[in-house]
C-alpha cells in the first residue's frame, strides 16, 4: 500500500473507532519511521476531539518500548468494522487470564467462510461482522491460530510470557510467528471473539499457530466457532444491509413482546420501529409447531421479516397465558441480559406469561386488545359487555359461539390468571398506554382497579407510505357503491352484511375489497364483486379504480383503533361506521364519517340518507381531503418518545463471557451434509413453488373474464400460498443449523409437502382437463 492508501485506511479505522483509552495502537510491517510519525499525527488530529489522544507505533521501525498501555495491533489494509477497538479489547472482561483476543477473520484455518459473488468484500464482512456480532453468544473460545490482522494484547501477559526469554513486550509482537505459543505456555489463553469480524482486504497478516494443532485437521473440522460463523454466513448473503448491533452504540435497545398472528399488532409494530430511528428494536413472538406441537419463541430485530436470531422450544408450552413458567422467564431474561434490553414494550401477552410485566425494566403495556381480562380477546357476548365476573366468564365460554381460542382454560383459573395481570400492573406501574379512550372506559367498566391506573391515551399512526391518491367523489347515474374494506368474520359483521343483502337493494352496491375466504364465499352467493387479496401499496390504485361513495365498516366489537378506518380516511372516502369502540372514538358523525347502531334498522336509516344526499356525501370528502383526522406513525413516535427510554447510554454496554459451547461430534458432520442436502432440495421445491404461483398468476389474469374460472382460480391460489407458507414456517421453526437432529424431521416435511402438491394436481386434473386447467 501507497502512503495515500494507508492514510485513507487510517482514517476509515478512526472513523469506525469507538475509543479505548488506555491502549496503544500498533501497526503492523510498516518500516518508514517517517510514515509511522505522520499516521500518529493524523490519529491524534482526527481523534482527540471524540475521545482522546492513542499513541500510534509501526513495527519494523526503530522504536523504544510501548510505554505502559495494552496493545491494539492491527495490519493497514484490513476492513475493521465499527467499534473494532472498544469491542476487541472488551474480552479481557470476560477473564483475568486472557493474554491475547483476535477478531475472526478469513485464512484461519477453523470456521473458514468467503465472500459472496454478488457483493464486495468490504460489505460482505461488513454484514458478516454485523451477523457475527447478532447470533453469536458474545463470548470468546480458545484459537488454535491467530494473525496480526486485528489482535489485541495485555501488556502484561506480554511482559510476564517475555520475562523466560528475556524479551521485552515489543519484541514479543515482533517475533509474531511464536507468540500464540509463549502465551499459552505461560498460563495465559488466547482467544478469538465470536462477536467480532475483519476482513483482510489487501492487507498481509503474519500467522501464529500453536505447534499442537497446526497440523491437526479435527481441530478445524470441530471447532465451536464453526456453527455460529455458518449461521451468520447465511444471514450476510440474505439481507441487504448489516443488521443492527444491539448495545454496541448509544441507542437504547427496546423488546417487542407480541404473538405470531400478524394482523393489526404485527402491523403496528413494524410500523413503529421502522420510523423510530432513535432506537433498536427486538422482536420477542410465540409461535405454536404444528398443530399439536412444541410452542417455540422466537426472537428476531425489526425489519428482518421470516428470520430469527435466537430460538428457544419450550417444553411445557404456552397455549394462552400463564401466570409463570420457568423455561420463559430463562429465556426472557436471557435476551435481556445477552442483547443489552433497556426497555420493553408489551404488546400482546399471548404466548407468553406474565412475569415478563415483572422485570426490572422501564416497561410500556399497549392495550392493543383486552386480554387477559376478556379471555374473548374482545370483551362482545350478544351486545358489548359492561361486567365480567367469574359467573360470567363461565356462561360466556358454553354460549358465546365467538370465544373459541382459550375456553379451554376453566373460567375459575383464567378469573385468576386476570387478577394475577392487574395486580402486577398495580405493583410494578408500568406505563399503561390505551390507543384511544374508548378502551381505557370498557376496561374499567369491567375491572374498576383499571381507575387506578394512570393510563395514558396515544392514538396510532400510519406511514405516508401507505397514503395512497385520494378517491374521486360520487358519480351521478348509479346505485351508492359501498366499499367493505378488509376481512369479514363474525365479529367484524359478516351476519348484519347478509342481512343487509338479503334484502336485495337496487340502490345499493356492495364491493368487497381484502375480505379473505368469508368474504369470497359471500361474494359468490350474492354475485357482487370482490378482490379477496391485495397488497398494502396497492390499496390506493385499487380504491382509485372502485371509486367508491364511502366505506362501510360493520364490526360487531369495539375497536381499539382500527387501520382500516384510518385508510379510508387516508383515500377520503367517507367511513359508514357502528357506533362502537374506536369508531364513535374517531368519527364524528356528519363531519368525517356516519355513525349507526350495530343493527340493520339502524345502517339502513343512514344509508337511505346517504342515498338521497350527495351533499352531505361530498361535505365530508372535503374534511377527509385535508387529512387532518390522519395521525402520520412519526407523531405517533414522538408522543411514545416521552415514555420509552432515551439515549445516548453507554457504548459497547454488552457483556462477554466465556463460551460454552464445545467441539462438535464426527455425528454432526454426516448430519450438516444431509441438512445442506435438504437445504438444498428445500430451495429448489420452493423455486418450483414460486414459478408455479407467477405462471398461475399468469394464468388468472388470462381467465378473469370468466367467473367460474376465476373462483376455481382463486381457490387453487389461495390452497398453493396457504400450504407453501405453512411449509416454509414449518422448515424453518427446525432450525436446523443449530438442532441438526432434526433432519429425519425436515426430510418428513419435504415429502408431506411433495405428495400434498402431488395429490392436489391429481385430484384437480379430472374436472379440468383438456387443456382447461
Amino acid at each position: 500500500m501507497g502512503r495515500i492508501d494507508i492514510e485513507r485506511w487510517l482514517r476509515s479505522a478512526i472513523h469506525q473507532s469507538m475509543a479505548c483509552h488506555e491502549s496503544c495502537l500498533v501497526i503492523v510491517d510498516e518500516p518508514d519511521s517517517a510514515l509511522v510519525a505522520s499516521l500518529e499525527s493524523l490519529w491524534i488530529n482526527e481523534s482527540q476531539h471524540r475521545f482522546g489522544a492513542l499513541k500510534i507505533v509501526g513495527l519494523g521501525a526503530v522504536i523504544e518500548d510501548v510505554a505502559h498501555a495494552d496493545l491494539l495491533v492491527i495490519t493497514a489494509g484490513v476492513f475493521l468494522p465499527k467499534g473494532w477497538d472498544l469491542r476487541l479489547m472488551k474480552a479481557f472482561e470476560a477473564e483475568q487470564r486472557i493474554g491475547l483476543v483476535t477478531a475472526f477473520q478469513a485464512g484461519m484455518e477453523f470456521a473458514t467462510v468467503q465472500a459472496t459473488g454478488d457483493v464486495n468484500a468490504a460489505e460482505f464482512w461488513s454484514r458478516l461482522d454485523a451477523a457475527l456480532y447478532c447470533v453469536g453468544d458474545r463470548a470468546v473460545y480458545d484459537a488454535p491460530s491467530v494473525s496480526s490482522a486485528c489482535i489485541g494484547v495485555r501488556r502484561s501477559a506480554l511482559v510476564e510470557a517475555g520475562k523466560g526469554a528475556g524479551l521485552r513486550p515489543v519484541d514479543m509482537i515482533l517475533d509474531f510467528e511464536n507468540i500464540l505459543s509463549r502465551l499459552t505456555y505461560s498460563g495465559w489463553r488466547v482467544c478469538v471473539a465470536d462477536y467480532l469480524a475483519v476482513g483482510l482486504g489487501e492487507a498481509k497478516p503474519k500467522f501464529s499457530r500453536s505447534p499442537d494443532t497446526a497440523s491437526d485437521s479435527i481441530v478445524a473440522q470441530l471447532h465451536p466457532l464453526n456453527s455460529i460463523v455458518a449461521t451468520a454466513s447465511e444471514w450476510a448473503e440474505k439481507l441487504a444491509a448489516p443488521l443492527q448491533m444491539p448495545g454496541l452504540d448509544g441507542r437504547p435497545v427496546i423488546l417487542h413482546l407480541l404473538h405470531s398472528w400478524g394482523g393489526g399488532i404485527q402491523k403496528w409494530v413494524d410500523d413503529f420501529c421502522a420510523a423510530d430511528a432513535g432506537r433498536i428494536h427486538l422482536l420477542l413472538q410465540t409461535v405454536q409447531v404444528g398443530d399439536r406441537g412444541t410452542q417455540r419463541m422466537r426472537l428476531r430485530i425489526a425489519g428482518t421479516q421470516g428470520s430469527s436470531l435466537r430460538e428457544w422450544d419450550l417444553a411445557a408450552p404456552i397455549r394462552s397465558i400463564e401466570p409463570s413458567s420457568l423455561e420463559y422467564e430463562r429465556a426472557l431474561k436471557a435476551i435481556i441480559r445477552n442483547y443489552s434490553v433497556d426497555g420493553l414494550v408489551v404488546s400482546s401477552l399471548i404466548g407468553h406469561a406474565l412475569t415478563a410485566l415483572d422485570q426490572e425494566l422501564p416497561t410500556c403495556v399497549v392495550l392493543h386488545d383486552y386480554l387477559p381480562i376478556c379471555q374473548n380477546i374482545y370483551p362482545y357476548f350478544d351486545g358489548e359487555c359492561a361486567r365480567c365476573t367469574v359467573q360470567d366468564l363461565a356462561r360466556c365460554q358454553t354460549q358465546n359461539s365467538l370465544n373459541t381460542e382459550f375456553k379451554h382454560v376453566p373460567a375459575r383459573d383464567w378469573h385468576a390468571l386476570r387478577n394475577r395481570h392487574v395486580e402486577l400492573l398495580l405493583e410494578r406501574r408500568p406505563q399503561v398506554i390505551a390507543p384511544n379512550r374508548s378502551v381505557v372506559g370498557t376496561l374499567r367498566k369491567l375491572d374498576f382497579r383499571f381507575e387506578q391506573l394512570d393510563i395514558r391515551v396515544i392514538p396510532n399512526g400510519i406511514p405516508a407510505t401507505r397514503w395512497g391518491q385520494v378517491v374521486s367523489g360520487r358519480r351521478t347515474g348509479r346505485p351508492l357503491r359501498m366499499v367493505v374494506l378488509g376481512r369479514l368474520n363474525a365479529l367484524k359483521g359478516e351476519g348484519l352484511l347478509r342481512q343487509l343483502l338479503a334484502e336485495g337493494r337496487e340502490d345499493i352496491e356492495i364491493i368487497l375489497l381484502g375480505c379473505g375466504p368469508a368474504g369470497e364465499a359471500l361474494a359468490q352467493a350474492y354475485s357482487l364483486q370482490c378482490i379477496p387479496e391485495y397488497r398494502p401499496e396497492d390499496l390506493g390504485g385499487e380504491l382509485e379504480r372502485i371509486a367508491p361513495d364511502a366505506g362501510l365498516l360493520l364490526s360487531s366489537f369495539q375497536e381499539t383503533y382500527s387501520y382500516t378506518l384510518s385508510e379510508l380516511f387516508v383515500a377520503a372516502v367517507p367511513p359508514v361506521a357502528t357506533r362502537l369502540g374506536a369508531f364513535a372514538d374517531r368519527v364524528v358523525d356528519g363531519e368525517n364519517g356516519f355513525l349507526f347502531d350495530p343493527n340493520l334498522q339502524s345502517l339502513n336509516g343512514v344509508l337511505n340518507r346517504l342515498v338521497d344526499d350527495d351533499a352531505a356525501l361530498e361535505s365530508v370528502r372535503t374534511r377527509l381531503r385535508a387529512h387532518s383526522d390522519v395521525r402520520t406513525v412519526q407523531q405517533m413516535v414522538a408522543d411514545y418518545d416521552q415514555v420509552l427510554p432515551k439515549g445516548p447510554l453507554p457504548t459497547a454496554r454488552f457483556r462477554v463471557e466465556v463460551g460454552a459451547r464445545t467441539a462438535l461430534l464426527a455425528d454432526y458432520q454426516h448430519l450438516s451434509s444431509a441438512y445442506a442436502q435438504l437445504s438444498q432440495a428445500y430451495k429448489n421445491v420452493q423455486q418450483a413453488y414460486e414459478q408455479t404461483a407467477a405462471a398461475y398468476e399468469k394464468t388468472m389474469e388470462a381467465f378473469r373474464k370468466s367467473h367460474d374460472q376465476a373462483h376455481f382460480l382463486s381457490e387453487e391460489s389461495l390452497w398453493i400460498r396457504s400450504r407453501g407458507r405453512r411449509f416454509a414456517e414449518e422448515f424453518t421453526a427446525l432450525n436446523l443449523p443449530s438442532r441438526w437432529w432434526r433432519a429425519r424431521q425436515a426430510q418428513e416435511l419435504l415429502n408431506a409437502f411433495r405428495a400434498d402438491i402431488e395429490e392436489r394436481n391429481t385430484r384437480q386434473a379430472g374436472p379440468h382437463q383438456d387443456g382447461e386447467s
